[in-house]
């Protein structure tokens, strides 16, 4: 039987056509508390005991974690990941937040835009949300937004990054500790993450919210790093990916969304991502050309949205979540080609990273 290692050639995947599919996804999820108000959630929340933008966000984190697990072990230096990493994330964060407090901002607060621009509120909202991700994130800004359903929300979807940016150190210190490098360490610890995630969600120890987060995205960022790690073990197969469909289809339907649906659904996502990310190939895999355009819809979407829903008050939920795609899909275009991609090419020409490179020769 075939593996997951025999799937993963280079370039030659679904990733992005998957990353684009969940941001999208993100956009409809947020369409109804946008449009309807911060209460109402879409209706995969009642299917699936989340809505389709946690399901999403759930999926960011299983292929970065397979990626970026993928990255660590394939740079020469820890410096050189953390580069990279950096490279990935803020740029594009910045630009964002950028256009969030000073296009946007300006453009709809009920305040005089000088006063608007001489208050600190919109420099802290760059300064903290698209630099450092530390602290108490901004998510409003003055005068902009009150009146709306979702209101004075100026981009919601930023929560997440700071849970994206402590996977990724606490990735680092595993790798520094030599344990990334051991896949047998690396998969005991993920699976006791996972088992931790699973254990408190059911019995409900600790109704902390960060404490649930925390196992939450630790279960699906290292339990894609875990399927990296042991991708030479891992059997990819048609049978498998159908058989846990199945399973998690009968779990739902026969007891509900609690128990075994709830061990099996997180624990398939994890697999099923993978599989449709690695194994269909044909036409789709053309998408690749195109570019990645998935993070830049996921930090533009939130404003555009809001934009949308102040302009077009009565389009409903599917006007509002299509035209806020229209409206953010070229904003996320001249993200990556004007932004994301170019500052990309910078990974190796930090003159840090160089000398560390000869000096390892």
């Amino acid at each position: 039987m075939k593996t997951l290692d025999d799937y993963f050639n280079g370039r030659d995947n679904n990733f992005n056509l998957v990353r684009f599919l969940a941001a999208t996804a993100v956009i409809y999820a947020h369409s109804y508390p946008i449009t309807l108000g911060r209460q109402h959630h879409d209706p995969f929340h009642a299917l699936l005991g989340e809505g389709i933008g946690a399901t999403a966000v759930h999926i960011f984190f299983i292929l970065s974690g397979f990626l970026v697990t993928r990255s660590l072990l394939h740079r020469p230096s820890v410096g050189e990941f953390t580069w990279a990493r950096f490279l990935r994330i803020y740029p594009g964060l910045f630009a964002a937040c950028a256009f969030c407090a000073l296009v946007v901002g300006p453009l709809f607060t009920v305040l005089p835009k000088a006063e608007y621009l001489t208050r600190p509120e919109p420099y802290e909202f760059i300064a903290i949300n698209g630099f450092s991700l530390a602290g108490n994130l901004r998510y409003s800004l003055p005068g902009v937004f009150g009146d709306l359903p979702y209101a004075h929300g100026i981009n919601g979807s930023l929560w997440t990054l700071p849970w994206e940016l402590r996977m990724y150190v606490s990735l680092t210190l595993l790798g520094m500790l030599g344990i990334a490098k051991r896949p047998r360490w690396f998969s005991v610890l993920a699976l006791i993450g996972i088992v931790a995630f699973l254990v408190n969600e059911h019995f409900l120890f600790s109704s902390s919210d960060f404490v649930r987060k925390t196992l939450r995205f630790t279960t699906f960022f290292y339990g894609g790093g875990m399927l990296f790690v042991e991708r030479k073990r891992i059997p990819f197969h048609p049978a498998v990916a159908w058989g846990l469909i199945a399973a998690v289809v009968v779990a739902r339907g026969f007891f509900g969304l609690g128990g075994i649906f709830g061990i099996l659904f997180p624990l398939s996502l994890i697999y099923l991502v993978l599989y449709v990310s690695l194994v269909p190939g044909g036409w789709i895999r053309g998408f690749n050309r195109i570019g990645d355009y998935s993070y830049g819809i996921y930090v533009y979407a939130f404003p555009v949205q809001q934009m949308v829903a102040h302009f077009f008050p009565g389009l409903g939920v599917y006007g509002a979540a299509g035209a806020s795609f229209l409206g953010t899909l070229p904003l996320a275009v001249g993200s990556w080609y004007l932004i994301e991609k170019p500052m990309m090419s910078f990974k190796s020409r930090w003159p840090l990273i160089r000398r560390s490179n000869e000096q390892g020769r």
